[in-house]
């Protein structure tokens, strides 16, 4: 019988299916459109009153689908549609490795180099550590902690941390560390895609901001995908109640995007489509750099991988502030995946494990439209 394991990882709560998605049993009942597939499984998250909008992105080999279910708030109740934007979270993490990738391809940065090569030229240490390097931050290997130790404080009240903390502190923090060249753990940071989004804005002059725009969203024609806070769909806690957007003042490229579901299924395609001009760069980050503390679970640059021997590899990565989360998910063997955005605190795992599970290539469901 096919059974779930639910396990955190930093601030990223990640849940799989350990029996196989592709599974050959089949089930007898008359199959579903794809529509009425996703209403049932997205019903229980929604009938709860402290949940609101969920839209989901279904990609499947020949086509996109996008649902918007529920609605944003009390008291509007309006529905969420292609221009509602939604906090990603930790799934920004994703843009910043592409961003890096990207000025490796430029010549500008090398992922095996020392991050201390990187920081500004007047608190750069006249002999450069080789450790950690760039790859390290990326991949969650780089020995440093969830959070600065200067702030103690973030554990309980990330949206105070984010607003306040500052690119100096960043670097402050890093320089106190002492530089190891003991072998790599994996250990999930925020601090680390702070510390390098501080980087490469010392590395490009221009902000984080002026990257996002300039390099990835003129690739793939993304039109409403940014760190600015206007536009976003009303969030709400995990009881339900209204919370305000969270500020940056310097850690954007590690919780701070924000984006449609269309944006987000683009940039999810990316991914699969050998024929989109970024997807080189794309596969670089799929590449296995560390095991995790969870069994078969393992890291790449920005992903989470879990390999199970005579099965696809499931790529993950999901991401939550004290208002929004999000779960994306995709199968590169079969071509499929699922984005899942909530304007609620409540995770939306469950859904996405259960969709992504339901349309691999032996879950039939009936060919639609929508």
């Amino acid at each position: 019988m096919p059974f779930k394991r639910k396990f955190c990882i930093g601030t990223i709560c990640l849940a799989l299916v350990f029996a196989p998605f592709w599974s050959k049993a089949q089930n007898t009942a008359a199959p579903l459109t794809l529509a009425q597939l996703v209403q049932e499984i997205c019903a229980t998250y929604l009938e709860n009153p402290q949940n609101y909008s969920l839209a989901v992105g279904i990609i499947e080999p020949e086509k996109v689908s996008h649902f918007y279910l529920g609605k944003t708030d009390n008291s509007s109740r309006q529905h969420p549609n292609e221009n509602s934007v939604y906090p990603l979270g930790s799934f920004s993490k994703i843009y910043t490795v592409l961003l890096s990738l990207m000025l490796e391809n430029e010549g500008k940065i090398h992922l095996d180099s020392s991050v201390y090569q990187y920081l500004p030229s007047n608190i750069r240490p006249k002999k450069i550590p080789a450790k950690p390097t760039v790859r390290q931050l990326l991949s969650h290997t780089a020995n440093l902690s969830r959070f600065p130790f200067d702030a103690p404080y973030a554990a309980t009240n990330l949206r105070e941390y984010y607003k306040k903390y500052t690119k100096n502190q960043l670097f402050e923090q890093f320089l106190l560390q002492t530089a190891t060249e003991k072998t790599a753990t994996y250990q999930y940071s925020h601090w680390a895609y702070g510390l390098w989004g501080a980087c490469l804005e010392n590395i490009s002059q221009q902000t984080y901001a002026q990257l996002l725009q300039e390099k990835i969203a003129p690739a793939l024609a993304l039109t409403h995908t940014s760190t600015e806070s206007q536009n976003i769909i009303p969030l709400h806690n995990k009881n339900g109640q209204p919370v305000e957007t969270w500020e940056f003042t310097a850690q954007e490229a590690t919780m701070g995007i924000n984006a449609s579901l269309p944006d987000v299924t683009k940039f999810v395609q990316m991914f699969l489509d050998s024929t989109q001009h970024l997807f080189p760069m794309a596969q670089k980050s799929l590449a296995i750099e560390a095991k995790t503390p969870i069994k078969k679970l393992w890291t790449t640059l920005g992903w989470h991988v879990f390999v199970q021997k005579k099965y696809p590899a499931v790529y993950t990565q999901s991401g939550n502030t004290d208002g929004s989360s999000c779960y994306i998910a995709f199968v590169p063997e079969t071509q499929t995946g699922v984005v899942i955005l909530a304007n609620s605190a409540n995770k939306p795992d469950e859904i996405g494990i259960s969709l992504l599970k339901a349309i691999q290539p032996s879950k039939k469901h009936k060919n639609n439209k929508n």
